[in-house]
């Protein structure tokens, strides 16, 4: 069964969308349609991952952010990438000059995964308007490092790129 939608966007994020779809040699509905599909099922994951997390804590469970060792490193790896295409969705401006092959960093994929677990916490459970302030702050650090590191930002990341087989299966 396929549920037919009809979005409007500002002006930049269409004209992103237009981007991405040229940049994959595809509709840019069909592109709309898969990044809105990925979001909602990350949010649906983070949701169930919350959930039996809450059921279930353990005292060797690390932070949503922090890469597991253990069975449930490819779904996290898997997870993770989702939520920072969705970060890069969202913040295209702000993350345009992501190094390309950021997962090889492992500061840079902390950092990736805790602004796209903090984003979710905003967004669904946000209360106080300070967090927001804050969140945008740190993104904005982010952005002038990736705009001034030397060597940062010179090869940037695609983001209609699948996730890279060592990233999955590694």
């Amino acid at each position: 069964m396929t549920h037919r939608v009809t979005i409007a966007l500002p002006d930049r994020l269409g004209e992103e969308l237009d981007k991405r779809a040229a940049r994959a040699g595809r509709r840019a509905s069909t592109v709309a349609a898969e990044l809105v599909r990925d979001a909602l099922n990350h949010v649906a994951d983070t949701k169930m991952r919350a959930a039996s997390a809450s059921r279930s804590p353990t005292s060797d469970q690390t932070a949503p952010w922090i890469e597991p060792s253990d069975e449930t490193r490819a779904a996290w790896r898997s997870e993770t990438w989702m939520a920072i295409l969705a970060l890069c969705a969202r913040y295209s401006k702000e993350l345009t000059r992501l190094e390309n092959e950021w997962w090889q960093r492992p500061s840079r994929v902390e950092t990736l995964a805790a602004l796209a677990e903090w984003r979710n916490q905003l967004d669904h459970n946000g209360e106080d308007p300070r967090e927001e302030l804050a969140f945008q702050a740190r993104l904005v650090e982010l952005q002038h490092a990736l705009e001034h590191a030397p060597g940062t930002g010179t090869n940037t990341f695609n983001p209609g790129q699948p996730p890279p087989g060592d990233w999955l299966d590694d």
